[in-house]
């Protein structure tokens, strides 16, 4: 579905990416770790098309994603929920919802969204910006899941939110997996990374230096935390 290779890029004159490899399979869950500032978002900018590419290719669903502009990109079915989330704060809930919502037969619908997080129905008259932290991560991912993504990226996707609503975030992504959606997820937390993803790739100064299952990471996840926190 999305397979990156040899990815170098930055930003106008300044590289941050020198040698990135990744690959998403249909309905796999991916994890992508690393310390601040060693490439993670910059990937998924790269992806994205806001980056400045240098070499590489990145391809998607069988198209070359680069000089793709982000909103062609978007339209082929790659969902963003960015760092920071992003949301228009002068709109409502409901406003954050539907104004990038794509409709189409089977696809993701207010309904739906809101089943995944039934306290969003109890607010949705009310300015994104009289909403938690929390609360604001499920606008983001619902906002993004109301373009039927074919592949959601979820960048820093529980970063900053209480226990609960991490544990709920958490749910919610093992049940999109389940339904077969395709992830790419920016996280800390490798303990629960281990436990839903298919394959994790690690990043130091804007180089894959570790890729291994699920299972891999769960089991040299020590030996990871120290690439971490070096």
């Amino acid at each position: 579905m999305l397979d990156v290779k040899s990815l170098a890029g930055g930003y106008g004159a300044i590289d941050v990416l020198f040698d990135v490899d990744l690959r998403i399979e249909q309905g796999q869950v991916v994890a992508l770790c690393g310390r601040n500032g060693m490439g993670k978002t910059s990937t998924i900018r790269a992806i994205m098309g806001a980056l400045t590419h240098r070499a590489g290719t990145i391809h998607f669903a069988g198209q070359t994603l680069v000089g793709m502009p982000s909103h062609q990109i978007a339209r082929l079915g790659v969902g963003l929920v960015p760092e920071g989330r992003q949301l228009f704060q002068s709109l409502s809930v409901r406003e954050n919802l539907e104004v990038l919502a794509r409709g189409s037969s089977g696809g993701w619908t207010m309904q739906r969204a809101l089943d995944l997080f039934p306290q969003l129905g109890k607010m949705l008259e009310r300015p994104a910006w009289q909403t938690s932290g929390g609360e604001q991560q499920m606008i983001a991912i619902s906002r993004a899941l109301m373009t039927n993504p074919k592949l959601l990226i979820l960048d820093e996707a529980t970063e900053g939110l209480a226990p609960l609503v991490r544990h709920q975030i958490w749910q919610t992504l093992h049940r999109l997996k389940t339904e077969g959606l395709a992830l790419l997820v920016v996280d800390k937390n490798l303990r629960a990374l281990s436990r839903i993803a298919d394959f994790c790739y690690v990043l130091e100064r804007g180089r894959t230096s570790w890729r291994g299952t699920g299972e891999q990471l769960a089991a040299e996840r020590e030996n990871v935390e120290r690439m971490l926190t070096v």
